[in-house]
């Protein structure tokens, strides 16, 4: 199945189970490959992957995590999508994320455009610490989500 068959055949009740999947990592950014029921969609770019992972304490997070500059933990999520004022629109909240609020997964090209959370995009090998086409791949995303009724289940590894 194709991502445009996904989408397209995706329907409200579906099941939905994402993986976002981290493949290349730099001292500024990690670039991950995103799946959906098995489906590539396109890739993720984050903040510093420190080796977080969603079983640590706050403790232990806190003293590894710089504000900013620190890709969510690893870890399994239960994802909503919901208002986000900042954006003024609905976007996906990645919930109960460990000394981290409103990690949502947006549109964006590197790291400074994200807080810890996952960007959308096609990653080039050539150009570094970079995703492009960040909106459409976000619109085909939130598409998908919409679709099978605005919430599903979200690993990190």
């Amino acid at each position: 199945m194709t991502k445009d068959e996904l989408i397209a055949s995706a329907k409200k009740g579906d099941k939905l189970f994402v993986v976002l999947k981290r493949i290349v990592f730099t001292t500024k950014s990690t670039i991950g490959e995103l799946w959906a029921n098995g489906v590539f969609l396109c890739h993720m770019l984050e903040d510093f992957d420190r080796g977080l992972h969603q079983w640590m304490t706050e403790d232990e997070i806190k003293s590894i995590k710089v504000y900013g500059k620190t890709a969510i933990p690893r870890g399994l999520y239960k994802v909503k999508m919901t208002y986000s004022p900042k954006y003024d629109r609905m976007m996906p909240l990645i919930l109960n994320v460990k000394c981290y609020s409103g990690a949502r997964m947006h549109s964006g090209n590197d790291a400074d455009d994200t807080e810890g959370c996952p960007l959308f995009g096609e990653y080039n090998p050539k150009k570094k610490d970079w995703v492009a086409n960040s909106r459409k791949c976000a619109e085909e995303f939130y598409t998908l989500v919409d679709n099978v009724g605005g919430e599903f289940d979200l690993v990190i590894c």
